[in-house]
């Protein structure tokens, strides 16, 4: 289960302050994260990803249309997905899928071959560079249980 909840606006903060008022300290207990997780473990659920704060709608929608291409059309595990949220800057560009290393493998001359190793070095420092700041929001959803869980469509015959 991945619940993308904790979404959160300044008319909803409003309006969930005020219901919070009325709920005693052990409901209010249960509405936490890592509760959610463990009650939801506990009625059979092997994998269990939530978000640990609030974040706005628009974060929230990027992370289901990140987790649901990496899940479903790229056929990786939960944990791999939740691990592209974490570092979205590794996640493979459109273009790239397209042209695949294989390719570019493939047209390299024997003196590109022999100065690869160098080229490599300096493709991997300016990778490094070019890494964008971390923001706090990338680590926000957690996964509780088995991460090595695949989702797969079957087909109707």
């Amino acid at each position: 289960m991945m619940l993308f909840d904790l979404a959160q606006t300044n008319k909803s903060f409003l309006r969930q302050s005020k219901m919070d008022v009325l709920k005693t300290h052990d409901v209010l207990a249960l509405e936490k994260p890592v509760e959610t997780a463990l009650l939801m473990g506990l009625s059979g659920l092997r994998n269990i990803c939530v978000n640990q704060w609030h974040c706005t709608l628009q974060e929230n929608a990027q992370k289901l249309d990140d987790s649901m291409k990496d899940l479903l059309a790229n056929g990786l595990t939960i944990g791999q997905t939740v691990r592209l949220l974490h570092i979205p800057y590794r996640r493979p560009k459109p273009e790239e899928e397209e042209t695949g290393e294989e390719v570019e493998n493939q047209s390299k001359t024997e003196t590109e071959k022999e100065k690869g190793e160098e080229s490599t070095e300096l493709a991997n420092q300016s990778k490094e560079s070019e890494k964008p700041i971390p923001s706090y929001m990338w680590y926000n959803m957690v996964t509780y249980g088995a991460p090595n869980m695949l989702v797969t469509q079957v087909s109707k015959p």
